[in-house]
């Protein structure tokens, strides 16, 4: 069996009509294909056993590769495009084109997938979960670009009402939907049901909290909270400091994957607006004289306690009914 290093690192450079495939390490030229499933699998055909397979996550067009890879057996990394970007300029690289995207990819990937996690396929559930929920983020931010766009046009009253009538029935018709495929499947309606019971989190926060459990194997709460750019950061240069509370110890890659991780977090509009009496009732209370972000250090006391109640299965009991 080969090793880690041995293993031949394919990597492609995904758009809606082809693949731009490269490989580490080199010695062969690039391959074009056409991003379509006979001929994907024809290509796949050809890979030796074991091989490594690697794509930036791209909306919806990786999705048929990774899956079709998968099926088979190979290993596949969806990696985030920006940090391919980072490590691209580090390179110093003067230039993009596809070619050489593929090519550094392959490199990037064969280099740093002791810290990367494979793909997994998500579940037919937890797919039409988040889909239905990035749809609604995309509602709700197009409704604010509206409502301020539109302000000063007082002559088309009417059209207005109709216009924003209209989104509130399709938001309406999402929400139905959403709760409907809570109670389709009775592991999901008992998680979410089990996630309302904290203190400020709503039934649509909750049923993307149940999406990202089911969708990624979180080893522990920071993962989640990073995942979600909530986690407090060092920020140090000579003599400027700003102090952040001590957290603990993860791994370089606490994402699990990266594969629309970008679109979850953007569909993620309640936890902006999450009502905290669960934080406020907490005796671990966070000041500005000590974190730079309390409002996020609130989330994240939410989000840990959340992510509790999954591993647990236990509902949440506010500390002021808790026995002492």
């Amino acid at each position: 069996m080969k090793s880690m290093s041995e293993v031949d690192c394919f990597a492609a450079d995904v758009s809606k009509r082809e693949l731009v495939i490269a490989i580490y390490p080199g010695g062969v030229g690039v391959k074009r294909i056409a991003n379509q499933e006979a001929v994907i699998n024809a290509w796949l055909d050809t890979l030796p056993a074991g091989s490594v397979i690697a794509m930036e996550a791209t909306g919806i067009y990786h999705r048929r590769l990774a899956d079709l890879a998968h099926t088979r057996g190979l290993v596949v990394y969806v990696v985030n495009p920006r940090d391919v970007y980072y490590d691209v300029r580090g390179m110093g690289a003067r230039g993009k084109t596809d070619p050489s995207d593929a090519k550094l990819l392959a490199r990037y990937v064969a280099h740093e997938r002791m810290h990367l996690h494979p793909y997994l396929p998500p579940s037919a559930l937890c797919e039409r979960l988040v889909t239905l929920l990035e749809h609604r983020a995309v509602l709700v931010r197009t409704r604010q670009a509206l409502t301020q766009s539109l302000a000063e046009l007082p002559a088309l009253g009417r059209e207005k009402r109709n216009l924003f009538k209209a989104v509130a029935a399709l938001l309406s018709g999402i929400d139905r939907e959403l709760a409907a495929l809570g109670c389709a499947d009775p592991l999901t309606a008992t998680l979410v049901t089990r996630l309302k019971t904290i203190s400020g989190v709503e039934p649509l926060v909750a049923s993307l909290l149940c999406a990202l459990f089911k969708r990624f194997a979180f080893r522990h709460a920071d993962a989640l909270i990073a995942y979600l750019g909530l986690d407090p950061r060092p920020d140090e240069s000579g003599q400027h400091s700003r102090p952040t509370p001590p957290v603990q110890a993860r791994s370089p890659r606490v994402a699990p994957v990266a594969d629309r991780s970008r679109h979850v977090r953007r569909a993620y509009p309640g936890l902006a607006r999450l009502r905290q009496p669960a934080a406020r009732q907490s005796p671990a209370r966070h000041c500005s004289a000590c974190h730079p972000r309390p409002q996020n250090a609130a989330h994240g006391l939410l989000l840990r306690t959340a992510f509790a109640l999954f591993k647990n299965g236990q509902d949440f009991i506010p500390p002021s009914a808790q026995p002492t």
